[in-house]
């Protein structure tokens, strides 16, 4: 009862982050090969409201009211342990190369893009960001005005 809220305000997001992703895998009956994980693109493109089923999937979490879920959340939901594996691998070399690009950046704009990942990756075991439309379109966002202001 002592315990200041930044400790455990993060622990109990932590805790409940594994309850979470360990109801997924033991009541998740199928993978769903991709759709999950393009959930930005049919939010983007107004597919969602054409066709629901591209994004009528489950939430499998353990509180209602908690449903913070990990970066891997979707990875895994679509395609299991491998896909875990694979988006890990894809984050990796992305910032590996972001990393590379930043070094040689002479335009503003460019580290706002590099900002924007890097919080993205610190905040990662909290959400869900790469799976997020939000995210996706301050992305895009940022990348134009990049190439409008290096042109």
């Amino acid at each position: 009862s002592h315990m200041p809220i930044f400790i455990t305000q993060p622990y109990i997001y932590i805790a409940n982050n594994y309850d979470n992703f360990n109801c997924l895998v033991e009541q998740l009956g199928r993978h769903s090969f991709g759709l999950k994980g393009l959930f930005p693109l049919w939010a983007l493109t107004g597919l969602k409201f054409l066709f629901p089923s591209l994004v009528n999937f489950p939430l499998y979490v353990t509180k209602e009211e908690l449903t913070t879920v990990t970066l891997f959340y979707d990875a895994y939901y679509d395609f299991g342990v491998f896909g875990m594996i694979f988006f890990g691998t894809l984050l990796g070399a992305a910032c590996y190369g972001l990393v590379r690009f930043r070094k040689k950046l002479t335009c503003p704009a460019g580290h706002i893009i590099y900002a924007q990942i890097a919080m993205y990756m610190v905040l990662s075991f909290f959400t869900t960001w790469f799976s997020n439309p939000t995210t996706w379109f301050y992305l895009i966002l940022s990348g134009l005005v990049y190439f409008y202001v290096d042109a």
